[in-house]
């Protein structure tokens, strides 16, 4: 019985208002939904020229996205794979992207039957690339990426003025901004850049015991064994 009264009593102590970080929080979830519900389609298509353009430098590099690996040494696949990195790499670069942002090892996995497979294993860190290069431009970090997309023609058609539209309706606040410069780094907690999906809910942030709760937990403690 009193084991039952220290939990409920206990959770009934945590229980508090949101903080001011959590507040801040749910404001760049609101503003990266309403983002993603205006801008959807056109990110996609961003997305897909990028992918077609370093497809285009896979090309120019003689490698064959259907070719079956089967066919070939574990030595001659994982020099494929490492040009494949390296290519990916020059692409990112070429638009302003530093090159320790993408630095990965060739490794050699059994159950890929082409190279389109390990292609798609870098999908998801090369989403979070590109839509973090939104993202430092809607918060007003840094335009240069956008620009050196645009020379490359791998935005969609006015795709720069929308978001440019947006920043001005949705992202005014100074407080936004800083919130947002914060937490780039860890970004995939608020959104999937992959699937485009942004969290409906603020993730629970632990927080530490005051020292009350403490105090309380441990008469708590003592009841129940005194």
């Amino acid at each position: 019985m009193l084991e039952n009264i220290y939990f409920v009593i206990s959770i009934i102590i945590i229980k508090r208002k949101p903080n001011q970080h959590e507040i801040i929080m749910t404001d760049i979830i609101h503003v990266l939904n309403v983002f993603l519900e205006e801008l959807k389609e056109d990110i996609q298509d961003y997305y897909e020229r990028f992918y077609s353009y370093i497809r285009d430098l896979f090309a120019d590099k003689s490698i064959d996205l259907k070719f079956k690996t089967s066919y070939e040494s574990d030595k001659a696949i994982k020099g494929t794979v490492e040009t494949m990195l390296k290519t990916i790499k020059v692409g990112l670069s070429t638009i302003g992207v530093s090159r320790r942002k993408f630095d990965l090892q060739a490794k050699i996995n059994d159950s890929f039957e082409d190279y389109n497979s390990y292609f798609l294993t870098y999908k998801p860190i090369i989403d979070n690339i590109l839509f973090e290069i939104l993202i430092e431009y809607i918060a007003a970090m840094d335009s240069s990426k956008i620009e050196n997309l645009d020379l490359f023609d791998l935005l969609p058609r006015k795709f720069s003025e929308q978001m440019d539209q947006f920043k001005e309706s949705y992202n005014s606040s100074t407080h936004i901004k800083r919130a947002i410069n914060k937490e780039l780094t860890n970004l995939e907690a608020f959104i999937n850049p992959s699937e485009l999906t942004a969290q409906v809910e603020i993730r629970t942030i632990p927080v530490k015991p005051s020292v009350e709760l403490k105090k309380k937990n441990l008469l708590l403690k003592y009841l129940k064994n005194p």
